[in-house]
């Protein structure tokens, strides 16, 4: 029982004082109940909100809360299934639903990020995306960026036209996209490296993997001129950590032989190799330096200007998407028949432009470059040696050198 004494007194702050350890659980504990309830509050508010300003307040709230882990861990332990799960699982249609999503994703990705969900969690989240975002991707512009405002019309009232007509939803569909190719990849991510294998497998087919795989090639890889580049690279991006996925499935057999691919996969991945091949490696890999020439020329720039531009192109700018596809490549080598991926090779000429990419000046694109060859040496592709061979017969010098560190630079 507590001394009977005046609480100001020192005798009883001394009674009443706790071991350290235990005053900082107690803490804790104190600020996670506040969290869980603020965070409630802020549930129960996008629950009531009856019009887009106040659902966007709401959201703000729950960003706020968000911020730090501990309250990132509050929301995933709270009711969100019930609240979110109405905009998670409806495709934005106007600019408001755009802007509430791009508020919306960031917490999905706070939550993955702080690795506290739970497999029924993280299958309702997937479940949840395939049925709106999926759909947000396969519309025909979703990779495709705005036109640049010329500064000479800045301010203009046929810019201000324009940017309400066209640009700003345009601009606003793109920045939604992004955000949902970064939150597939963390789901996709989380999944894979917090969760066993089955589990993972089971969350990632709640996606419709060829359909997604599908929609990612057609739409984005092979997007054409005028699509975002950001958008490109972070959808190479949710290709690798599908076939991460897959290829964990592999591991997972001990050895044995694998079960076959769900039916649609293997088109799928075959798809993903041509594209990877034909728009990545091949075509934006040569066609850069093209390009940047072109577009110092057409905007009155000098000769001097033009070999600038040509040398940032050569450079270490705008390799994003070849660093994110050729890890790609490398899974797709044990996920696809030798037979098949080997033709695809030899018909794309993939051999050639690959060794160029190995006399890269990025020291991490040679690694990977070389990492691919490796592959593509296995024993059995006759096609892929044929080809090396013939594109590249001092591959195994050049090998050696880099192994021995004199292959710095080898341009």
């Amino acid at each position: 029982e507590p001394p009977h004494c005046h609480t100001g007194t020192p005798h009883a702050a001394a009674a009443w004082q706790l071991p350290p350890a235990a005053a900082q659980a107690c803490a804790a504990n104190i600020t996670a109940l506040s969290l869980c309830s603020q965070v409630a509050s802020a549930l129960d508010r996008v629950r009531s909100a009856t019009s887009y300003a106040e659902c966007s307040i709401a959201l703000g709230s729950l960003q706020l809360l968000a911020a730090t882990r501990q309250g990132a861990a509050a929301l995933a332990l709270s009711d969100w299934q019930g609240a979110l799960g109405t905009l998670l699982s409806s495709s934005p249609a106007t600019l408001e639903d755009h802007a509430l999503w791009c508020m919306l994703l960031p917490l999905v990705r706070r939550m993955l990020t702080a690795g506290v969900l739970t497999p029924p969690q993280l299958l309702h989240l997937a479940l949840c995306l395939q049925q709106s975002a999926v759909p947000l991707l396969e519309e025909p512009n979703a990779a495709m960026a705005p036109v640049p405002m010329p500064v000479a019309l800045a301010g203009s009232p046929m810019a201000d036209q324009g940017a309400d007509s066209d640009a700003g939803h345009r601009l606003q569909v793109v920045t939604t996209a992004q955000h949902v190719l970064r939150t597939l990849c963390a789901l996709l991510r989380c999944s894979r490296t917090r969760h066993n294998v089955h589990t993972t497998l089971r969350i990632a087919h709640a996606l419709s993997l060829p359909r997604l795989l599908h929609t990612l090639c057609a739409g984005f890889v092979r997007a054409p001129e005028g699509a975002s580049y950001g958008c490109r690279v972070l959808a190479v991006g949710v290709v690798g950590e599908v076939l991460a996925v897959l290829k964990g499935r592999q591991l997972a057999e001990d050895g044995a032989e694998s079960p076959p691919l769900a039916p649609g996969m293997e088109d799928a991945l075959l798809l993903c190799l041509t594209s990877l091949l034909t728009e990545v490696v091949h075509s934006r890999h040569t066609a850069a330096p093209t390009r940047f020439v072109q577009q110092a020329a057409s905007q009155g720039g000098t000769a001097a200007a033009a070999g600038v531009a040509a040398a940032v192109a050569a450079g270490f700018r705008g390799k994003g998407l070849v660093h994110a596809a050729l890890p790609c490549l490398i899974h797709l080598t044990r996920l696809l028949p030798m037979v098949q991926w080997s033709v695809v090779w030899q018909q794309s000429s993939g051999v050639f432009w690959l060794s160029r990419i190995a006399r890269d000046r990025d020291a991490r694109l040679r690694a990977s470059a070389y990492r691919l060859l490796a592959c593509l040496m296995r024993p059995g592709a006759y096609h892929t040696h044929r080809m090396l061979a013939h594109a590249w017969p001092d591959v195994a010098s050049r090998a050696l050198q880099v192994l021995f560190g004199r292959g710095a630079s080898m341009g």
